[in-house]
């Protein structure tokens, strides 16, 4: 429910736009407004769940989503779907922050690796999903139906979460909870994520970005300075001293930050180099979903007989060698090897995710799985938005050449920058197969 909702909202937005008399620019706010409220809250509700159990917060986040979803569907004004939106988020980020948590927590090491890829196939069907799902009801049914569809769900999911999800037989070790690291997260992950995502707007050198930039980096040195000296920290960074948990978030890291290109710009190429209308278009990058789907419990299952190391390398090595050979697709390529090259992609990542999850959730100790799945979570929001404004920055600062060489707005000049990008995020895809490599034998802590 929640990674469809992250997805359902953009096919949408022209029309909330004209309903809602809404600035196509503030439309992003949107958008912008639940991604935010999702990464700052997710380490937060993680801690508070290894405090108080999983369960709760889990129930809790589940009536919140839905309340959030069904003020967003009644919303008469702009600024009242934007705070719905958030309210919605932090629901959501109630539920992605234990997810993999209670999935960690309730299946055994040996079994753990295929119930971690199930969650990924839950995860991708979603995504896959939003879109044609979105563009259906919206057409039929106006679009408040989008949000409207989370609330009977959201009830069913609650009632069936409160009667099946056992208490939590361990919380963490103390009740105390990190409020000023909780407000130095806050402030400093908002100002990272408002100068990724507006920079290109503000202008990269401007005061605002560079302020936000600022504030960051300020705010994020206290904040570290505090874990390190409170007695119950917002994040135990002790966690980072543990190789497969390091290794496994700075992979994942890399990885979403590099297979984001996918999903941002091929879109582009099939519409506007392809010549595909953005119906077909849509059902061309369902191939990434789902060979996604389709790979994360085989991968999962095959981890749990072999160990997360090798699997979750040998995913990212195909998702580097799928976006390289995406790079030489041209204006003529045949369908089929473009489909081809997207299912590689999406296989890829399905074998890389579930050995990664498992390999980091399974090296936090069931006293902190919360918090660990926390950090995962933020991990890989922060991954995309880094990855998508060093594309935006790659393509401000291309384009304009190959736009000198081929013509303004020429096709050939937006495939040439294109394959650029994709050579590069393929280079940073390998270097992130490499840094999985090195997590070594798993041992299981959890």
């Amino acid at each position: 429910m929640s990674s469809l909702d992250g997805s359902i909202v953009n096919i949408a937005l022209p029309t909330i736009s004209s309903r809602l008399h809404i600035d196509i620019v503030n439309t992003e706010w949107i958008v912008l407004g639940y991604l935010l409220a999702t990464t700052v809250f997710l380490p937060i509700f993680g801690k508070l769940a290894d405090i108080i159990g999983r369960k709760l917060i889990y129930n809790i986040g589940f009536v919140i989503f839905s309340v959030g979803s069904l003020f967003c569907a009644f919303a008469g004004s702009f600024i009242w779907l934007v705070i719905s939106r958030v309210v919605q988020a932090i629901g959501a980020s109630m539920i992605v922050a234990n997810g993999l948590a209670i999935i960690t927590d309730a299946f055994p090491f040996k079994k753990r690796g295929v119930a971690l890829g199930i969650m990924g196939t839950v995860v991708a069907s979603g995504s896959s999903m939003g879109p044609p799902l979105g563009g259906f009801l919206v057409q039929h049914f106006g679009w408040s139906s989008i949000f409207l569809i989370n609330v009977p769900i959201g009830v069913v999911g609650t009632v069936i979460a409160f009667i099946n999800l056992r208490r939590d037989k361990k919380v963490a070790d103390s009740r105390q909870f990190d409020f000023p690291g909780a407000a130095l997260f806050v402030v400093s992950i908002s100002a990272l994520v408002l100068a990724l995502m507006k920079g290109a707007d503000f202008g990269w050198g401007s005061v605002k970005t560079i302020g936000l930039f600022l504030v960051f980096l300020l705010g994020f040195a206290l904040f570290i300075v505090l874990q390190l000296r409170v007695k119950n920290p917002l994040i135990y960074l002790g966690l980072f001293k543990n190789r497969m948990f390091l290794i496994g978030n700075l992979s994942g890291f890399v990885a979403f930050a590099s297979s984001i290109s996918l999903t941002y710009l091929m879109p582009f190429y099939l519409e506007r180099i392809y010549l595909l209308p953005p119906s077909f278009s849509g059902l061309v990058m369902l191939s990434i979903p789902i060979s996604m789907s389709i790979m994360a419990p085989i991968s999962g299952w095959i981890c749990d007989r072999i160990g997360t190391r090798w699997p979750a390398t040998l995913g990212l090595f195909l998702g580097a060698l799928a976006i390289f050979l995406i790079s030489f697709l041209q204006k003529d390529s045949s369908l089929i090897g473009i489909i081809a090259r997207l299912t590689l992609a999406g296989a890829g990542m399905g074998i890389f995710m579930a050995p990664n999850n498992n390999s980091v959730m399974s090296s936090a100790p069931k006293s902190k799985l919360g918090v660990a799945s926390g950090i995962l979570s933020v991990v890989r929001n922060l991954g995309w938005i880094m990855g998508m404004a060093f594309i935006a920055v790659l393509i401000s600062i291309r384009q304009p050449v190959y736009d000198t060489i081929f013509g303004n707005d020429s096709p050939a000049a937006l495939l040439r920058n294109m394959a650029e990008i994709f050579r590069i995020t393929s280079v940073t895809l390998f270097i992130a197969s490499v840094i999985s490599s090195l997590r070594g034998k798993h041992k299981h802590v959890g």
